[in-house]
């Protein structure tokens, strides 16, 4: 083993030992979307797979919606996997990634030939420090940034194999933004190289490998939120105040982040107060002491990265400046929301450049090891800050889960604006959101949803319509019943909340009135006369008849129903109705009836019948075929070996 990857490793071994309470304890990252988000949707994959089924569909949220389409889960990126070992392989999966980006930064550092000590001095900074560990609460961007040094270090040491690899990782991790912010990276490493026929090679093989995910993902777009334009003001919610960049020389000159975000006085400069995005760009005052001299001194590289920081923090800044105007109304921030992620790329492209001015300016070895040491240790006692572990016991069952199991579905009432749900402040914020079980948590514990605030956009459009009428009339009982809520999580007195039970219908159940109510403005109108055992439909067209369901087998993508009818009658299926779904009634497929706005109906004539429901993606089955054949393809390519020494990586083409 060379020496070089012997001090990747050890950088590797690193990352874990400062998250020892991780990795020996059971404690584990919670802040804000892991805990909200990242969390529930990494088990609610796990239990389909434990199941024995593909996690085509996702049972626990909004009555049913796409799970391995929707590129919020990662279900096709391999680390996600880890999951599969419970949140202590979620939380592995974490501090696995703080590993790569140490030894990956390190490895591409050696590459530009520089110093063991510059390297190492680049990696510290990048994988221990602010933005990285930020994005211990940022999952999809944390295991999109880490490949960064690896794609690069393979492009200049025309490691194609690697190369392709390693950008095809993330893809799979399909982050829009950090997609972008690679493309121009890659460009740039294109651009330098003078294999650029094997990158761009390269490039189409790592498209075709994440193909599974990519696909498939820009074919759900057009049924889900994110088809219609995001409002400008809630695209550019999170745009960087324009005198942030002065974090980079001091952690803590806009206040401190705690649970509660009481501390952080920088609130008032995000458009609502807010605690940032990206919870800090701090890497260490001497990183950004080095960065600014190497611009003064034009060291090797300056213009590049002072063009990617500038271009990188002025679209990172939104509606601070008129370019955020122009970016939407270009069409950039239609889609993407929350501009300040794209300050990762500057940050990189600073370290970058400290390193190598670290390089060319501190030539002293005991001078060079003093500035590293100082870099660790305040990066390390800054990690407890911006990267918050709670104990083990945090993410066990809280009580009302007792309450709650069973086969109807939950609504969280506190989830509706102007609830006057209040937590406490203080270290015992996040307690109380996981006590009260705020949307989404339920599915970690196997508990199914519906109605929940769609804080990803993802949900599919006619969940959005009937959430409309859910929210806008106050959670009317009718549309309760009809989503099988059979228990309400009410806000109750100091913070805490109660469970109600209500009087639901069953997940599958014979309509005995059908009723035109095709959006908002029809059930409003439809709700104050409706029997219980009415179906909301695009069009009346008969009255049904009696019917009865013998059994019922439900799965995770789908259902086997034995069904007697005395004449033709009206199935609901409260699970949301997508165009992939199959429905067969004694094996002959039938088309689905919209019910109930974001529901399906079947229409079942006389006699005994077999309704079977499957959910299954051919777009995923396919390009899953493709991304299999193109890894192949991969790790087969023959191309000319070439010498891997910092000799020839370095220097003269860097």
């Amino acid at each position: 083993m060379s020496r070089d990857a012997k001090i990747a490793l050890i950088l590797a071994a690193a990352a874990f030992l400062l998250f020892a309470d991780v990795i020996f304890t059971g404690s584990g990252f919670y802040y804000r979307d892991v805990l909200r988000d990242y969390l529930p949707s990494r088990l609610v994959l796990r239990d389909a797979v434990m199941h024995g089924e593909f996690p085509f569909w996702n049972r626990f949220y909004s009555a049913g919606q796409p799970l391995a389409a929707n590129p919020g889960f990662q279900a096709f990126y391999p680390l996600t996997w880890l999951v599969l070992f419970g949140i202590r392989g979620f939380q592995l999966g974490i501090v696995l990634h703080l590993a790569i980006a140490a030894a990956g930064m390190y490895l591409f550092l050696r590459s530009l030939a520089l110093r063991e000590e510059s390297s190492l001095f680049g990696a510290i900074a990048f994988a221990f420090g602010g933005c990285m560990l930020s994005l211990t609460n940022l999952v999809p961007f944390l295991t999109s940034i880490v490949w960064w040094p690896v794609i690069l270090c393979c492009a200049r040491r025309r490691n194609f194999i690697g190369f392709t690899l390693s950008l095809a990782m993330l893809l799979l991790a399909a982050e829009q933004s950090a997609i972008l912010q690679t493309s121009l990276l890659v460009l740039i490493a294109i651009a330098m190289s003078s294999e650029r026929r094997k990158l761009l090679i390269g490039c189409v093989a790592a498209f075709a490998i994440a193909s599974v995910q990519l696909i498939p993902a820009l074919d759900l777009k057009r049924d889900v939120a994110r088809s219609q334009p995001i409002a400008f003001d809630d695209a550019m919610a999170w745009s960087m105040p324009l005198d942030r960049p002065l974090e980079l020389f001091y952690a803590h000159a806009f206040g401190t982040i705690t649970d509660d975000g009481a501390e952080f006085t920088g609130a008032r400069r995000y458009t609502p107060p807010r605690v940032p995005l990206i919870l800090s760009i701090y890497c260490g005052v001497i990183t950004a002491l080095l960065a600014v001299a190497g611009i003064v001194h034009r060291v090797r590289g300056w213009a590049i990265a002072l063009a990617l920081m500038a271009l990188s923090f002025v679209v990172a800044a939104g509606a601070q400046t008129p370019l955020g105007r122009a970016l939407y109304d270009a069409g950039l921030f239609r889609s993407i929301r929350y501009p300040e992620k794209f300050v990762l790329g500057g940050v990189f492209a600073m370290i970058v450049l400290a390193a190598i001015t670290f390089d060319a300016m501190v030539r002293d070895r005991r001078i060079a090891i003093a500035l590293i040491a100082i870099t660790a240790l305040e990066l390390a006692y800054h990690s407890f800050e911006v990267a918050p572990r709670k104990p083990s016991r945090f993410f066990d069952a809280p009580p009302i889960v007792n309450a709650l199991r069973g086969e109807d579905r939950v609504f969280h009432l506190g989830a509706l604006p102007g609830s006057g749900m209040r937590y406490p402040a203080g270290d015992q914020t996040y307690e109380a959101l996981r006590a009260t079980l705020v949307p989404f948590t339920p599915a970690s514990y196997g508990i199914a949803t519906v109605y929940e605030p769609d804080i990803n956009l993802t949900t599919l459009l006619p969940t959005a319509e009937v959430m409309r009428s859910v929210w806008e009339l106050r959670a009317p009982l009718p549309l309760l019943r009809m989503g099988n809520v059979g228990r309400v999580i009410v806000p109750a007195s100091a913070g805490g909340v109660r469970v109600q039970r209500i009087e639901t219908l069953p997940r599958y159940w014979f309509a005995d009135r059908l009723v035109v109510a095709r959006n908002h403005e029809e059930i409003a109108r439809a709700l104050n006369t409706i029997t219980p055992h009415t179906a909301l439909v695009d069009v009346a067209s008969f009255v049904p008849a009696c019917a009865e369901l013998l059994s019922i087998n439900e799965a995770r993508n789908g259902a086997t129903l034995r069904v007697r009818a005395s004449a033709a009658s009206f199935l609901v299926a409260g699970v949301t109705r997508h165009r992939y779904w199959h429905i067969a009634i004694d094996g002959r497929e039938v088309d689905a009836v919209a019910a109930n706005v974001a529901y399906q109906g079947i229409v079942v004539p006389a006699g005994e019948h077999v309704i079977t429901m499957r959910y299954s993606n051919p777009l995923i089955v396919g390009f899953g075929i493709v991304s299999l054949l193109a890894l192949a393809a991969a790790l087969l390519w023959r191309y000319p070996s070439h010498k891997s020494s910092l000799d020839q990586t370095g220097g003269a083409d860097g």
